[in-house]
């Protein structure tokens, strides 16, 4: 979008105004705004356009943006599957696993032919039964039989190299930053 993402309140009076059936416009203030706005106006439940919208979000790591998106779809579209697939699949992405856990489960529900939440499920079911180690920008999951030893050294060098990578890239992730030691028995 040519003016950027969105505010808050924008998003809120936007998506109070699609629930209430009432026309866009008004609300419209970005170019996010103004395009909502022109496919409401044939469509006064976008639910599809919102979660290509909340999947081009997420590809900018607009994690909280393509969250919004995608729980507005399913709320305009129960029936659709997409949105709720992409909203669990983005849990798992950002380590909300108990979330990822019911949301998937959901998903798989409505689309059992879906390989990404089929096999995210099994991910899922594999992380629980790992340790967590949390610093202060990451969340480290692992075997706790195997690889403590390698979470612990991970952490460190992850930690020392965060402040030059905020200051490479100008930005600071929102939420810490996931990763996964998955030991080769698994």
């Amino acid at each position: 979008f040519d003016e950027g993402f969105p505010t808050d309140a924008e998003l809120d009076a936007l998506f109070s105004r699609l629930q209430d059936k009432q026309p866009l416009a008004e609300a419209a203030q970005s170019g996010f705004g103004r395009a909502l706005a022109s496919v409401a106006a044939v469509n006064p439940r976008p639910a599809a356009f919102l979660t290509e919208v909340g999947r081009q979000a997420e590809a900018k790591f607009k994690f909280d943006f393509a969250e919004r998106c995608y729980r507005e779809a399913m709320r305009l579209s129960e029936r659709q599957p997409e949105p709720r697939s992409a909203l669990g699949l983005l849990s798992m992405r950002t380590g909300r696993l108990a979330e990822a856990r019911e949301i998937l489960d959901q998903a798989f529900e409505s689309d059992p032919f879906h390989v990404r939440v089929s096999n995210m499920r099994k991910v899922v079911k594999l992380l629980e039964g790992y340790e967590t180690l949390e610093t202060e920008h990451f969340l480290i999951r692992y075997d706790s039989a195997a690889d403590r030893i390698l979470a612990r050294y991970l952490a460190e060098y992850l930690e020392s190299v965060y402040p030059g990578m905020v200051a490479e890239y100008g930005d600071a992730p929102a939420q810490k930053t996931q990763f996964e030691l998955f030991h080769k028995a698994k």
